[in-house]
């Protein structure tokens, strides 16, 4: 972007974000690599609506909320870590979000009543972070 490149998809979602407040000074110091998001085929992510199939990645749920966890392979540096912890700011049903940089995990807290972990997913697919939906809680 803009002849820039990054190391990953949350240090090019930072870019754009602050770029448009012009103040990207910090971006002529150094390039890097970047990688784009994968938009095909986000309707897999319907399953995630489905109150069984959604229990792998389900942490804890009551009648207004849910926290789910997802593997996030793509979450590389603090670029992802500020992203993903701003999740709130793209999805009014995004109630909070939490990373493990270590576990390549990231917690969302949720209204239910607002959101589905279906529509979290395809966030996290937007923004270059593609959940495993594969990996569970346990792994």
């Amino acid at each position: 972007m803009d002849g820039h490149r990054f190391c990953c998809q949350g240090c090019l979602s930072v870019y754009e974000i602050v770029s448009q407040s012009g103040a990207c000074d910090y971006y002529t110091i150094t390039p890097h690599s970047g990688t784009r998001p994968r938009l095909d085929n986000t309707e897999r992510f319907v399953v995630l609506d489905n109150e069984l199939e959604r229990s792998r990645v389900v942490e804890y749920e009551d009648e207004q909320s849910i926290r789910a966890s997802f593997k996030i392979p793509d979450m590389h540096c603090a670029g992802c870590v500020w992203i993903l912890e701003r999740l709130n700011k793209f999805d009014p049903g995004i109630i909070s979000s939490r990373v493990n940089l270590l576990n390549h995990r990231v917690s969302i807290e949720c209204d239910k009543r607002i959101t589905k972990l279906s529509n979290v997913a395809r966030l996290l697919t937007s923004l270059g972070y593609e959940p495993d939906l594969t990996e569970s809680l346990d792994t």
